[in-house]
Formats: C-alpha cells, sequence, structure tokens
C-alpha cells in the first residue's frame, strides 16, 4: 500500500513536468492557410506549455548530454519552466516578455555560457497540405549584468520525429551581442519533407557562441512567428509499385485494391508479370488504403496508407520469407 501510495504521489508531482497539452498546429484549417503567434497571452503561459492561449502549439526539450553544441540535440539547460532572473544562473532558460528587460508580448531564449544551448519546438500538421515559408521577428538582448563582447547565436532546426534535426541556415542569426539589433527573418522555404506530414516540428535553438571576450552574452526575442502553407496540387496523382518475394522475384497475379481518397468504390488491379501495379486518378492531399492478397504468399505489409501529394512510384508489398 505505502509503495502504491508513493508512486501516486509521485505521478501528481511529476505530471506537470512530463505531460504537455501539445497539438499541432493543423495547417489545413488555417485561415489562408497561415499561422502566426504573436504571443499576446505570454504572460498567461503555464510552465513545460501546459496553459494560455498558444502555448499548446510549443513543447519544452529537456537536457540532453549526447551530441556537440550546436548540433540542435545537445541541450545543458531545460526549458520546462519559465526562468525570470537577469543572470545565467537564474535565468538559463525560456523567459517571458514580462522579465525585464525583455519586449512585452514576446518569448526569449537565453543560453548564457560558453558550452550553454537551450531550445523550445514548434509544431505543425501539413496533412492534405504542403508546407510554405517561415517568419518571426528577433531581437538581442542584454542577458548578462553587462553589456559586452561575447556572442551568442540563434539557429532553427526542422525535424520529423524529434530526433534527427537539420537546419535551415537562412533562418539563423549568428554571433550577435548584447543588445545588438533587431531583424525580422522573412521567406524561409519550410523542407519538403513537411508536405502531409502530421508530426513536424521546428526547433529554436539558443547557444552560446564565443570562448573570448567580457561581459554577458545576448538573449533572443522571438515574436510574430509564422508559418504558410499550400494547397496542393489539384491534378490527378498515381500510385504504383511492385509485388514480390522476400529475395526479389515477382509474384504475377496478385491482388490488389485501393479504396478511400475520395473514391466512391473500391478499385482493383492485378500485379503484371513483373510483380508491378498501378492505380492511376487520385486526388492528392487525400489518404487511400491499398492492400494487396495471394493464394500463394502472406505479406508483411499486407495493408498500406498513403497521402499522395505527388505521384508515387515505389509502393512495395514484399511476401513473408
Amino acid at each position: 500500500m505505502f509503495v502504491t501510495r508513493l508512486a501516486l504521489t509521485l505521478a501528481c508531482v511529476l505530471l506537470p513536468y512530463s505531460i504537455a497539452a501539445q497539438v499541432p498546429v493543423p495547417m489545413a484549417s488555417q485561415p489562408g492557410l497561415t499561422y502566426t503567434e504573436d504571443f499576446a497571452d505570454i504572460k498567461n503561459w503555464a510552465d513545460n506549455f501546459t496553459a494560455g492561449d498558444g502555448t499548446n502549439r510549443f513543447s519544452s526539450v529537456l537536457l540532453n548530454s549526447d551530441g556537440t553544441i550546436p548540433d540542435g540535440a545537445r541541450i545543458t539547460h531545460s526549458t520546462n519552466a519559465f526562468k525570470s532572473g537577469p543572470s545565467p544562473s537564474s535565468g538559463n532558460g525560456v523567459q517571458k516578455g514580462s522579465v525585464s528587460p525583455n519586449p512585452i508580448g514576446t518569448i526569449v531564449l537565453y543560453a548564457g555560457g560558453n558550452i550553454a544551448a537551450v531550445a523550445i519546438d514548434f509544431h505543425m500538421d501539413f496533412s492534405g497540405v504542403t508546407a510554405g515559408m517561415l517568419s518571426f521577428d528577433w531581437r538581442a538582448l542584454q542577458g548578462g549584468t553587462a553589456v559586452g563582447s561575447h556572442t551568442g547565436s540563434l539557429r532553427v532546426y526542422w525535424s520529423m520525429d524529434g530526433t534527427t534535426f537539420t537546419e535551415l541556415p537562412t533562418a539563423g542569426i549568428l554571433g550577435r551581442t548584447n543588445g545588438s539589433d533587431a531583424v525580422s527573418i522573412t521567406g524561409v522555404e519550410l523542407p519538403e519533407e513537411f508536405d502531409g506530414s502530421a508530426t513536424a516540428r521546428l526547433r529554436f535553438y539558443q547557444h552560446g557562441e564565443s570562448t573570448t571576450g567580457t561581459g554577458g552574452r545576448p538573449k533572443f526575442s522571438i515574436d510574430n512567428l509564422t508559418v504558410t502553407a499550400a494547397a496542393p496540387s489539384s491534378a490527378p496523382v498515381s500510385v504504383s509499385g511492385r509485388v514480390m518475394t522476400a529475395d526479389g522475384r515477382a509474384i504475377a497475379g496478385a491482388r490488389l485494391s485501393i479504396e478511400g481518397g475520395n473514391l466512391k468504390f473500391p478499385r482493383w488491379a492485378l500485379a503484371n508479370p513483373f510483380g508491378r501495379f498501378r492505380f492511376e486518378g487520385l486526388t492528392p492531399g487525400v489518404t487511400c488504403v491499398i492492400s494487396v492478397g495471394s493464394k500463394r504468399f502472406t505479406f508483411t505489409e499486407p495493408v498500406q496508407a498513403v497521402t499522395p501529394q505527388e505521384d508515387i512510384s515505389d509502393l512495395n508489398f514484399t511476401s513473408e520469407p
């Protein structure tokens, strides 16, 4: 009984720091296929992005000792709680615009050491649409107790799984000092991997840059974060592939069906002597389900769902060994 109560107590204590109400922005339903976060309600945002208008589009990034700064993955200070201190020891992480000298209505990242890095993630759902552009306003703010020549950088990475991160180099603000300048980043093309994806994310990653110099490093404010999407091509698309054995031999005559994708009725096809099949006239950006069957073979993955934005030619079915 004691162990059970202890487990429940720990779960209640840790819950705010382990579960966030993160819901990706549904880009297909945004007015004009455009979403903007102006952080107007950030004063009401709760730790770990659990409350406040717009906060559910973001998530904190926890400590990670693997990798090397600045790879987008190495994190030295968690962002699961908003900080309010002016110095690195009390301010490293994420801050609200209400903390002096932060601009009101912004979100701020602060990594105040040579080997310090912090980050937050922004989540988007591009199901049924293609990815467009990224824009945001930023400012390098005084991060330490005195203006100095130490520099810091803000970089933007993209990911599909929250594990592998790739930098968007044209979105980066590199080698800035305390209060150096304020600029808008506009028209950064989002990766084509985001097209049709429900798990797209951008990581805003701030880190210390120089190991020489004096004074404090900057912290970076972010405002008017905007992402756009585009309607997929209206031209019909096709899905094709091959049915084969585990060692690559064709399975001729395998029966395939496709349904969904705005089709009123299922369609059928037989694999040709080379094991190939093709379904044409499909609506782009709409999910359909393709199934395969054979009297002689069973398949490792007999049903596959696809959301074709353009022609797909490598949807293959492989039998069990």
